[in-house]
């Protein structure tokens, strides 16, 4: 019998696309709260004297801990609980970016929000290329079903985490070209028939209930004309908002700041922007934006459904993508709130396409 090599190829991990939405989340919600609570109560301080604790290090001790999960446990439940901490960890961490990359370690300097914003597109980015990856061959297949053995040995294996492991398994031992791990998959399959395996009711707990409970009642309320009230608000209000940004842009431009100065806000701190360069180019795409936004919605109105979406759903990237990081440098708590808008308005735009203009419907 010939050697065989070792077969060191990445395999993706089962669910990875949840533990990483789970970071994402966490991710998001750490720095959005982190800096709303800093806003309303001061911008407090734990520490006396010369000491200051700043939040940094908390991140980077639920990161510690976050590793120490992965690095130590077995069990699934500690993916979820790593991907939730490793989101807090880093959002705590990247809060602070404005005291490492200033001389006077200043947290409030305008630049800290599109940066925090950037690594945030950037994770969603891995987020999606994650999501998209897909590996079919029986290996990674056989690593699922392993990874799925693991609630037999919690005693949490339910019907349909049952009948999943019977197919991967059913399909490594009827198509892998090697022998022993055929083996290995037929003699698993044979213990996951048996007749006397334990199998559990479904558990999910009150968090995840909720979740079912809101996506089952948007899922009934969310009719077709709803939705599309929701676009043509939505795509009319993000005209006029962005609209409204370009008009105040064009008046700094015109002005070249002779009359009028630009006061960013940042903390208990105030900054001025003389920058014309980057407001003209911020103006440039405010108005592209608003133009995309007033044909989309002309193109809803008009019953011109997948061309208003197109141009809706492309201002709306445009907008979260490249605006967005540019309006944080103005304004980080306006832009947040726009943001979550935007990709709400967004997620609503793909579901609408999906179900009722998906293949002519």
């Amino acid at each position: 019998m010939s050697a065989l090599t070792a077969n060191r190829k990445p395999v993706k991990r089962v669910f990875a696309e949840r533990t990483m939405l789970v970071m994402l989340v966490s991710f998001a919600l750490s720095v959005t709260l982190t800096r709303f609570y800093l806003q309303l109560t001061g911008f407090p301080k734990i520490g006396g004297g010369e000491l200051h604790i700043a939040h940094v290090l908390w991140g980077g001790l639920l990161l510690f801990i976050a590793a120490l999960l992965t690095l130590t446990l077995a069990n699934r439940w500690a993916l979820t609980a790593s991907a939730a901490l490793t989101g807090v960890g880093v959002g705590l961490f990247i809060d602070e970016v404005g005291k490492f990359i200033t001389e006077k370690n200043d947290y409030f300097y305008p630049v800290a929000a599109p940066i925090i914003y950037a690594f945030f597109l950037l994770a969603v980015w891995l987020t999606l290329q994650v999501r998209r990856l897909r590996q079919d061959d029986t290996r990674t297949t056989l690593y699922g079903a392993l990874e799925d053995m693991k609630e037999v040995l919690d005693h949490d294996l339910d019907a349909e985490e049952r009948y999943r492991l019977q197919a991967d398994l059913r399909r490594v031992a009827t198509a892998e070209s090697d022998a022993n791990l055929a083996q290995l998959a037929s003699a698993l399959l044979n213990f996951i028939d048996a007749e006397d395996l334990r199998i559990v009711e479904v558990s999910h707990g009150k968090l995840y209930r909720g979740y079912l409970r809101f996506r089952e009642f948007a899922s009934r309320r969310a009719t077709r004309p709803l939705l599309r009230a929701y676009l043509v608000v939505g795509f009319g209000m993000s005209a006029m908002l962005a609209g409204l940004e370009s008009l105040t842009l064009t008046d700094l431009a015109v002005n070249g700041f002779a009359n009028y100065q630009y006061i960013i806000h940042s903390g208990t701190t105030e900054y001025i922007s003389r920058s014309l360069v980057w407001i003209t180019i911020h103006l440039s795409l405010s108005g592209l934006v608003a133009v995309l936004f007033f044909i989309g919605l002309g193109a809803l109105l008009a019953r011109h459904e997948a061309r208003g979406l197109a141009m809706g759903v492309l201002a709306l990237a445009l907008s979260l993508t490249v605006l967005d990081l540019l309006s944080f440098y103005f304004n980080q708590f306006y832009t947040v709130i726009n943001a979550l808008g935007q990709g709400s308005l967004l997620f609503a735009a793909i579901i609408y396409r999906r179900r009722y203009l998906a293949a002519g419907r």
